[in-house]
Parts: structure tokens; C-alpha cells; sequence
């Protein structure tokens, strides 16, 4: 199982991977973030595909690296006791041939209880 530290790493790895130094701090990743009601926060993130990806490659490439930036974000800003991996899914996810775009839930009841936020940890 990973640890919120361990997906952090990860997320900063892939986009690195992926998008290459330079450009990971050039691209915009993080398209928003916000409560919807009490027990649902949502995150939309864009993740772009591996350099070399082609075809069905591209397309898969950019949702891991969207879904990899939402769910780091994520781990940032609940408290450890809360599996933003398991407590979260894709709602909707779109691809239009350079990124793809994610919205990514995150459900439990009384979420906000355990919302830490940009203060991190």
C-alpha cells in the first residue's frame, strides 16, 4: 500500500519523467480545487502524455500523469489519517490529442474534517 509520502514522491518522479524537468514548471497541472459539499472535494488536473508516446500511448500517458497530479495535490491537503487514493475516483476524464483533463472526487462524510489545507504538513 503507498503512503501519501510515497505518492508525493511518485507524482513529482512521473511528472518529471514525463514531462521532462524544464517543462514539468512550465505547464499549469492544477486547473482547480474545491469543496463541494461537506463530504466531497474535487480536484481538476491536467496531465500531459510522455514525450515519445504515440497513438494509444499518448492518450494513456497523459490520464496517469493527470490522475498522478490530482492525487498528489490531494495527499497535501487531507491529514494522513485520510486514503485520498481510496477515498477518491475519477468522476470525468477527457483527451484532446495534448493533455488530458481529470476530475477527480474525493468522497467520505464529514471530509472537511480532516481537510488541512494549503499549510500542508
Amino acid at each position: 500500500m503507498l503512503t501519501k509520502i510515497s505518492i508525493s514522491t511518485l507524482f513529482l518522479v512521473v511528472s518529471i519523467t514525463i514531462m521532462g524537468p524544464a517543462r514539468a514548471s512550465e505547464r499549469k497541472v492544477i486547473l482547480s480545487k474545491k469543496f463541494l459539499n461537506n463530504n466531497t472535494y474535487q480536484i481538476v488536473a491536467r496531465g500531459y502524455p510522455a514525450t515519445d508516446a504515440e497513438g494509444i500511448k499518448k492518450r494513456i500517458t497523459a490520464k496517469e500523469a493527470a490522475l498522478l497530479n490530482a492525487q498528489g495535490v490531494a495527499s497535501t491537503l487531507f491529514s494522513k489519517s485520510l486514503d485520498v487514493v481510496k477515498s477518491g475516483k475519477v468522476f470525468k476524464y477527457s483527451f484532446n490529442g495534448r493533455y488530458a483533463t481529470l476530475y477527480y472526487r474525493i468522497h467520505k462524510p464529514n471530509l472537511r474534517l480532516y481537510y488541512i489545507g494549503e499549510k500542508g504538513r
